[in-house]
């Protein structure tokens, strides 16, 4: 998926390689969304990966305008 558009998510070459992460984490956006669709829940997903649930929304809010 290609992230460039989505304003909390982030590509750093000095974090995870250049993956696109969530903002202000080590979590990559499209870790995040495969864990979804997998069936975690946002709630989970915070939990689990310590990520804020407006940041988690709003990447879950990206990836379906875009399918």
């Amino acid at each position: 998926m290609d992230w460039a558009d989505c304003e909390v998510v982030e590509v750093n070459p000095l974090k995870l390689h250049g993956k696109p992460i969530v903002k202000g984490t080590r979590m990559d956006a499209d870790g995040l969304l495969e864990n979804y669709e997998s069936g975690l829940s946002v709630d989970d997903l915070h939990h689990q990966f310590r990520v804020d649930k407006d940041k988690i929304r709003a990447v879950l809010a990206f990836a379906a305008s875009t399918h």
